[in-house]
């Protein structure tokens, strides 16, 4: 299974938030199940690294980043009058309610890392929401700037 590889074609041009999304991929990476044979590579050895320390800590880490992450998102959204910021915040919510959950049970499994389908859903949740729904907050955010789209 593969991990999450930072492409500056998901950047927002909103620095903070452009950062905890670099670092979110990062920690979602730490939590995912390294491919067979992928320990060669130096993402397979930092990624090796990372799961030495146990799933829960790792699953903590990214659930506190979200936390911080969420709250300046949503503080942002605020500042810019975003209309749909009561649903966004909403999602988060739900999000954070689940991953949470799927801590617990990866946890009480014992587990080392996310399954196959975990890892799915964390990959899938991440481009659904932080590259397609992230975005249209910043094209409200930019286009209120005058400067035009976000990054497409």
């Amino acid at each position: 299974m593969g991990t999450l590889v930072w492409r500056d074609d998901w950047l927002l041009g909103i620095e903070p938030l452009d950062q905890d999304h670099r670092e979110m991929v990062r920690l979602v990476n730490a939590v995912l199940c390294a491919d067979p044979g992928a320990d060669a590579t130096a993402q397979g050895a930092s990624q090796a690294a990372a799961q030495a320390s146990p799933i829960g800590v790792r699953m903590q880490a990214l659930i506190d980043h979200l936390r911080d992450h969420f709250a300046r998102e949503e503080s942002f959204l605020e500042a810019i009058d975003y209309p749909d910021s009561a649903e966004h915040r909403a999602q988060h919510a739900i999000e954070l309610a689940d991953l949470i959950t799927l801590a617990r049970v990866l946890s009480e499994r014992g587990a080392a890392c996310i399954d196959q389908d975990g890892a799915e859903g964390i990959k899938r949740w991440f481009f659904d929401h932080v590259i397609a729904e992230d975005r249209r907050y910043a094209r409200y955010y930019h286009e209120g700037l005058g400067a035009g789209d976000a990054n497409g």
